[in-house]
């Protein structure tokens, strides 16, 4: 079955996923670029260091970071079902050859089309081809 992905820049939304798969906001032990942060999943936290929600978001707004998410997660393969990408540059995911739509033109169709204001990469594209 082939995944889809999700794209937002929504808090409680990435929170929420990271929780509900078992995660903990994380920055690689020994990363030259302080700004650098992860997800570490279950208990395992070898060569990462938790850090706190705040900054978590801090540094994913600072860089302009959009988290790529799939509902569809196989336990023990987290990693593979998330990604961040820039908002510069959408297409810096490997697998992604959609473009993403302005930030602001993204919330303004969310809020007409959906309650969570959250876009597949499907819809994105779809949306893009409409133009």
């Amino acid at each position: 079955m082939e995944q889809k992905f999700i794209r937002t820049t929504d808090h409680d939304t990435i929170r929420n996923w990271i929780e509900e798969h078992n995660g903990t906001p994380a920055s690689p032990v020994g990363a030259k670029n302080h700004d650098m942060v992860d997800i570490a999943f279950g208990t395992d936290m070898a060569g990462y260091k938790e850090i706190p929600w705040d900054y978590f978001f801090e540094r994913l707004d600072t860089n302009n970071l959009i988290f790529r998410y799939s509902n569809t997660v196989v336990r023990g393969q987290e990693k593979s079902s998330y990604s961040f990408i820039s908002e510069e540059n959408p297409s810096d995911s490997k697998d992604d050859e959609t473009e993403f739509v302005e930030a602001n033109e993204l919330a303004e169709e969310n809020i007409n089309n959906s309650e969570a204001g959250d876009k597949t990469d499907e819809e994105i594209e779809e949306g893009q081809q409409d133009k």
